[in-house]
């Protein structure tokens, strides 16, 4: 169910007209990385964020690791990422999609652990650009 949920928010984004790249401004940038900060704080459980992996049923504890997040506008969206470490200190990419919403931006999905369909996404449509 999750990878059909992704692959379809992946074909909707590869198929928008607008090509994905860099084009917020700076003020921009910096709201969408408070949003996704926010976000994060707000689903901490005891200094984690849980992910239940719906093939084996188990929940993981990912920790925010080293703040590296990256935007990428995807036409009216916007793909935003950081690391977090698994309980054995094993790296995991986090991905966060936003939407605006009138004056603020909502986050409306989260991708643990960026699979091959993103990374070409990424590769095809964009420039990353990181603080």
């Amino acid at each position: 169910m999750k990878r059909a949920c992704f692959a379809a928010i992946a074909l909707v984004l590869a198929c928008l007209p607008v090509r994905a790249e860099m084009n917020v401004s700076e003020g921009e940038f910096a709201t969408l990385q408070a949003v996704m900060q926010s976000h994060i704080d707000q689903n901490l459980v005891d200094g984690a964020l849980l992910h239940l992996d719906e093939k084996t049923g188990k929940v993981r504890a990912l920790y925010p690791a080293k703040a590296h997040p990256m935007i990428m506008a995807l036409g009216q969206y916007y793909y935003l990422c950081s690391d977090f470490r698994d309980q054995d200190g094993k790296k995991v990419m986090v991905n966060f999609y936003a939407a605006k919403d009138h004056d603020h931006y909502v986050i409306f999905h989260t991708d643990f652990e960026a699979n091959e369909e993103l990374e070409h996404l990424v590769e095809k449509n964009g420039k990353l650009a990181s603080n």
